[in-house]
């Protein structure tokens, strides 16, 4: 299973994110297909995760995948993350893979640069990345140190915002850009 990617869609993560917010043990009855320590003690081991969506309802359900929230701080060793058809503002956690995490791709997901790579900023009307300044500010954001390459390509971003430059201070290479919309692929140097 070493280096293999494990895919997995936004239901089943919202079922889990939903599961773990009950605040009850793991395994509370000893029931095997209650018990999420298995599911857990896999997560935090998962190096390649791929995450996919549906733009439009689930079969023939309501429910609509890229609307569902859903917590990925379960994951604590993830190196590389693709993220498709999923509503980028309700992804929460991904910032706790600032010190795993070495390639970045969100796709048909996002329509700015800041609620991926820095969604906690929203919090804050003033901010710095980790080491960046003296002065004081209201809040100090960590940096995706060990981040190489970062595709934002096929989103609806329309401008390229300060949060790739405050949060990554190394050199990037824009791979291309077109019309209104920003196709965007970022590889440090």
């Amino acid at each position: 299973m070493a280096g293999e990617v494990f895919n997995i869609k936004p239901l089943q993560l919202y079922a889990v994110t939903q599961q773990l917010r009950q605040g009850k043990p793991t395994c509370a009855n000893g029931d095997a297909r209650t018990d999420l320590g298995h599911i857990l003690d896999f997560t935090c081991r998962l190096k390649y995760l791929k995450i996919t969506g549906t733009g439009g309802p689930v079969g023939n359900s309501n429910i609509q995948e890229h609307l569902l929230p859903f917590d990925l701080s379960i994951f604590k060793s993830l190196h590389q993350i693709q993220i498709n058809h999923c509503g980028a503002k309700l992804i929460n956690g991904l910032t706790s893979s600032k010190h795993t995490l070495a390639t970045l791709s969100v796709q048909f997901s996002a329509t700015s640069m800041m609620e991926v790579l820095v969604p906690e900023a929203y919090e804050f009307d003033q901010w710095e990345p980790e080491g960046a300044s003296s002065n004081p500010v209201t809040a100090v954001i960590p940096t995706w140190r060990t981040l190489t390459t970062l595709d934002m390509s096929h989103n609806s971003i329309a401008q390229i915002d300060n949060s790739v430059v405050r949060v990554h201070s190394k050199y990037f290479r824009i791979v291309s850009e077109r019309a209104q919309k920003i196709s965007l692929l970022l590889i440090v140097i």
